[in-house]
């Protein structure tokens, strides 16, 4: 029985393995993350991870299958990943001198059983000042990282409170995520299902 990552994150992979899970494949399922009107960013994260983890399982029903997604939201508004140098920008603004929230949603599927949990971390960006936001968007950074990765890289010396689970704001809360893999029966430093689900 393998562990299958339904994302093509490698960070998500080396995080995993950092804590003594081996992945021994990563698919990125095709799925519509369009949210829903009025859809809480809980219920969006959960449902996304979901459908992802579920769309895995169906080609590959004998394996464990662990799926994410992370929405980042500042007030009632969405952060999106940013697409050009003027998104970014815009992002950044956005963040700068506020508190923002970030929602990972995680489902576990092991022959036919199904586990989801939601996670949220809290974070603060320092008030950035024209010159600082021109740095971070001068790296490039924003180019392959999702919104939530702009607090990581050169944003994170600009972070200046977290709450909750630092994993989580890379996509993969990990001390949840190893807690839901051990309901299942799977050992660190293993890919075998030690128990029959």
């Amino acid at each position: 029985m393998r562990l299958i990552l339904a994302s093509s994150c490698l960070q998500k992979k080396d995080l995993l393995s950092h804590i003594g899970y081996k992945v021994n494949l990563t698919i990125t399922p095709d799925i519509n993350k369009a949210s829903f009107s009025k859809e809480p960013p809980e219920k969006l994260a959960a449902r996304l991870a979901i459908e992802k983890c579920r769309k895995v399982a169906m080609e590959f029903p004998n394996d464990i299958i662990i799926a994410t997604d992370t929405v980042v939201e500042k007030g009632r508004r969405e952060i999106l990943k940013p697409v050009n140098m003027q998104q970014a920008e815009e992002v950044l603004k956005l963040l700068s001198g506020g508190r923002y929230r970030v929602i990972t949603g995680v489902c576990i599927k092991v022959l036919g059983k199904e586990i989801t949990k939601t996670v949220l971390t809290k974070l603060k960006f320092k008030k950035l000042s024209q010159e600082e936001i021109n740095i971070i968007l001068k790296s490039k950074e924003w180019q392959s990282k999702s919104a939530r990765l702009l607090c990581l890289g050169l944003a994170a010396a600009y972070v200046t409170w977290l709450s909750g689970s630092h994993s989580n704001v890379m996509g993969l809360p990990l001390a949840e995520t190893h807690k839901m893999l051990q309901g299942f029966g799977l050992k660190q430093n293993s890919a075998e299902v030690q128990q029959t689900i």
